[in-house]
């Protein structure tokens, strides 16, 4: 079986399709550069020009592509496709009817490194995480995505810089001793 993408388009989860597929509807303009995709297997929910697999597929909308319409109806038991288990981040995007995109925020992490570890950096964490949760309510998952992925990266800078630190303090003191 091939694999079965997922994208985000109207505020709600279109799919599964087919990697062709997908890459016919972006040629035909119904998925946009920044629209996010995911499959299984993928950490998280990416936008369109961040997939190495389809970055190389074109931008020109061609007149009379052939393209399926999105599923959305289960052809057995006639029910809205549900988003696969394994997928993290099934919700919604702001939009009616669909699963939906809601990234972490790493707030409290944020909080917690800017009081026990690294306070500059902590600080950075925490302007990003107070971000994600309005940008998803506004329906900028991209962007939301973006502001979660960044604060996840300076919690873990403020943390390791505490950790290389304190390694460093120990390491002086038993050479003072």
């Amino acid at each position: 079986m091939s694999e079965e993408w997922y994208y985000a388009s109207g505020g709600a989860q279109q799919g599964p399709v087919t990697i062709d597929d997908l890459k016919a509807r972006h040629a035909a303009g119904q998925i946009q550069a920044d629209a996010l995709i995911w499959k299984e297997g993928m950490d998280n929910w990416k936008p369109w020009n961040q997939v190495a697999e389809l970055a190389s597929a074109p931008e020109i909308v061609t007149e009379g592509a052939p393209v399926s319409p999105a599923p959305t109806a289960d052809p057995v038991g006639d029910q809205i496709y549900a988003p696969p288990a394994t997928n993290p981040y099934a919700g919604t995007l702001g939009g009616a009817g669909g699963p939906t995109v809601n990234p972490p925020n790493y707030l409290w992490q944020s909080i917690a490194c800017t009081l026990l570890c690294c306070l500059p950096f902590g600080i950075v964490g925490i302007v990003y995480a107070a971000k994600v949760d309005g940008l998803s309510a506004t329906g900028k998952a991209a962007a939301a995505l973006e502001a979660s992925n960044k604060a996840k990266f300076w919690c873990g800078l403020s943390f390791g810089t505490s950790i290389v630190c304190t390694i460093l303090y120990l390491i002086l003191m038993v050479a003072v001793a």
